[in-house]
């Protein structure tokens, strides 16, 4: 648990903050709308709103990115919510047929 501010009684103000540790989240479900379209949807598990996610190929060690327009995978974690990420409708981006990919995705709250 991370807490910024507060007193020790347990009192906080609207100023302070409190995070606890994010719920691992389940795997994504995947999906593939055409030949070469991967799509994803990241699964919260019972994560709150402003948690953040970063989508990891396992296979390669990169980190999907969500750009508008240009998704691609990276070196460095792109984090962003589950809104951030597409909800529900999820994300997708352009693979090249044959390509092998094992996404997991990763959770934190606050900084």
């Amino acid at each position: 648990m991370k807490v910024i501010g507060g007193k020790i009684d347990g009192q906080f103000s609207a100023a302070d903050s409190c995070y606890t540790y994010a719920n691992i989240p389940g795997a994504p479900t995947i999906s593939f709308p055409t030949n070469t379209i991967l799509k994803w949807v990241v699964n919260v598990n019972s994560n709150p709103a402003y948690t953040k996610f970063a989508v990891q190929d396992s296979t390669t060690g990169k980190y999907a990115y969500n750009i508008p327009g240009v998704d691609s995978f990276g070196t460095a974690a792109w984090w962003g919510t589950y809104a951030d990420w597409g909800g529900a409708g999820g994300d997708s981006m352009t693979v090249p047929i044959g390509k092998k990919y094992t996404l997991r995705a990763k959770a934190k709250n606050g900084e």
